[in-house]
């Protein structure tokens, strides 16, 4: 426009206008295309967030996936000992008692001999007295009459 006016000789008003049009209309794109790197950069920058965001996400997931698979597996196994311990407690509660019913029994028969030897012993103890004053009388009578037993078979 510049160089068509120049050839004239004389710059007309339409040329000028539109020489501020045309140099306000290249600001305009200069200030476009810069907004429009500004917003690549941005929306590159958003991309690469977007991407670890997505990364890190399908870290997270597989994380949790393995997690919960191994928790699965410990819970699994706990539960399959708990299980057991309460199978083995009730083994070991009827074994007890078993076992303290035959001690019971043991018992109540250790009772009826101790009671059985209780009155064989106050008998065999009735019988000691009465035998010991039964020897005390014969030692006695034995005395009075100067009763000398035999020391021997022979002299018997």
């Amino acid at each position: 426009v510049q160089t068509a006016g120049n050839k004239l000789g004389r710059r007309c008003d339409m040329c000028s206008n539109y020489e501020k049009q045309l140099q306000g209309i290249q600001t305009q794109e200069a200030e476009t295309r810069d907004q429009v790197k500004k917003l690549q950069m941005m929306l590159r920058q958003a991309n690469d967030q977007f991407d670890k965001t997505i990364k890190e996400k399908q870290e997270l997931e597989d994380y949790m996936k393995q997690n919960t698979e191994e928790t699965t597996n410990h819970i699994s196994s706990l539960t399959q000992r708990a299980e057991e311990s309460e199978t083995l407690l009730t083994d070991l509660q009827q074994a007890f008692s078993l076992a303290k019913r035959s001690v019971q029994e043991q018992m109540a028969v250790l009772m009826q001999s101790r009671e059985q030897v209780s009155e064989e012993l106050t008998r065999l103890q009735k019988d000691n007295e009465s035998l010991q004053g039964k020897h005390g009388l014969h030692v006695s009578l034995q005395q009075a009459e100067n009763f000398i037993l035999p020391d021997t078979i022979e002299v018997l």
